[in-house]
């Protein structure tokens, strides 16, 4: 038993060094970067498909279909990718050459983050205001990665057969933040600037 003692203030420093916390400051729904992370993997999901169907016709975009923070920049992405593939927007389904139909598997932001040190701490003192304490890192590492999973099938407004089928593809963006020695800190990511 006095062998288990002698390891108790040990054990406690452990459980006491160890904790998580995450810091977001934002006066809008999503960060810069988030929305960053969202668009430009839903563009680099939409760059890899092809859209040889498009050139020289016209199209209608209906509603993406779900409820999604982005999903106004989403339908504006799938309007850019095809009108960068020679198509030409048309004013309503009744005008148009092709309906599109946007196939959206995902798109989401994934978090996750690790501290080896002290999380912030706020500690109620009775009869007086709470006292708040930093967050203490030794190493922490907070990474957020966009993810987008985009496709799309047009069929002719006309006949209403299938026009075109492109298949959802996957983009992956990144950000991430490190710390170390409580003051030290860079980032990694493949956003681009100015990120």
């Amino acid at each position: 038993m006095a062998s288990l003692a002698r390891f108790a203030p040990l054990a406690a420093a452990m459980l006491f060094l160890c904790g998580c916390s995450m810091s977001r400051t934002t006066t809008t729904t999503r960060t810069a970067v988030e929305q960053a992370l969202l668009t430009r993997s839903a563009e680099e999901s939409l760059g890899t498909q092809s859209l040889a169907g498009f050139e020289g016709r016209s199209f209608h975009i209906e509603d993406i279909g779900f409820d999604h923070p982005q999903a106004a920049q989403l339908a504006r992405e799938f309007e850019e990718r095809l009108l960068a593939a020679g198509g030409r927007r048309a004013a309503d389904a009744a005008s148009a050459d092709l309906v599109v139909v946007p196939l959206v598997d995902y798109a989401a932001i994934d978090d996750d983050e690790v501290l080896i040190g002290l999380p912030a701490l706020t500690l109620p003192i009775p009869g007086a205001t709470a006292v708040a304490f930093p967050e203490l890192a030794l190493y922490k590492r907070s990474n957020q990665q966009g993810r987008a999973s985009l496709g799309l099938l047009a069929r002719d407004a006309r006949t209403g057969e299938l026009a075109v089928h492109a298949a959802p593809q996957w983009g992956v963006k990144f950000y991430t933040r490190y710390k170390f020695l409580f003051f030290f800190t860079f980032r990694t990511t493949n956003l681009g600037g100015p990120f």
